[in-house]
């Protein structure tokens, strides 16, 4: 995901071996990205908020991780960056013997826009 660099910050990343994490997360309406999605009306897309759940995961595991199975993921509400700068990210991490059961959750405020139920393993790639 080149150049997704400086779309996000994470303003409280987790501390490593938890697995309980609430992260902000500021998006920066100005990035080059959402001139194409959407020019009129931006919204932040589902599978950057995703990427941002791998990488809170990742933080609290202290390795790289990737989903390899999501059993849901819903986008409930459009995120607009100059309405919504920022998102607050809830994660908990299910440790099991092949992989980690995720669950994330993604809220502008007291609105949730995004769920995500997953499995994740080691990124080995």
């Amino acid at each position: 995901m080149n150049g997704l660099q400086t779309l996000f910050t994470l303003l409280d990343p987790p501390t490593v071996g938890t697995n309980n994490a609430t992260v902000r997360v500021r998006i920066d309406a100005g990035h080059r990205l959402f001139s194409g999605h959407f020019p009129d009306r931006p919204v932040l897309p589902g599978v950057v908020m995703a990427h941002i759940a791998t990488l809170i995961i990742s933080g609290m595991t202290g390795t790289p991780m990737r989903i390899v199975t999501a059993r849901a993921i819903k986008f409930l509400s459009p995120v607009d960056p100059h309405l919504t700068p920022e998102l607050t990210f809830t994660a908990e991490l299910r440790p099991g013997d092949n992989d980690t059961g995720v669950e994330v959750r993604a809220t502008a405020g007291e609105t949730t826009v995004m769920k995500l139920t997953a499995s994740v393993i080691r990124d080995e790639r």
